[in-house]
């Protein structure tokens, strides 16, 4: 038999009650196609920039401003492209 904790169920049912999440979930819609084409852009130009850097490029560049989206979100856009953080940990 399994057991999950009482914040687990909260969370599960709270999820329901939310109904399901919109088609442009997780879309960075606070920065327009060419914000979004700029951090993945700068993704790939240096894999190990970090989404507060990216997120510091766009709004040096006037592509959003500085409290309209959060270093989380752009994180998540790239993660959803596939072009998450590359960690230099491993590195030699």
């Amino acid at each position: 038999m399994r057991h999950f904790s009482v914040p687990t169920l909260e969370r599960w049912r709270y999820r329901l009650l939310a109904g399901p999440p919109s088609k442009d979930a997780g879309g960075a819609k606070a920065l327009d196609e060419l914000g979004k084409q700029l951090a993945r852009d700068v993704r790939r130009e240096d894999p190990s920039a970090t989404a507060e850097l990216i997120l510091a490029t766009l709004v040096r560049q006037d592509r959003v401003r500085e409290d309209a989206v959060s270093a989380a979100t752009v994180r998540r856009l790239l993660d959803k492209r596939g072009l998450g953080c590359v960690s230099l940990r491993g590195r030699d």
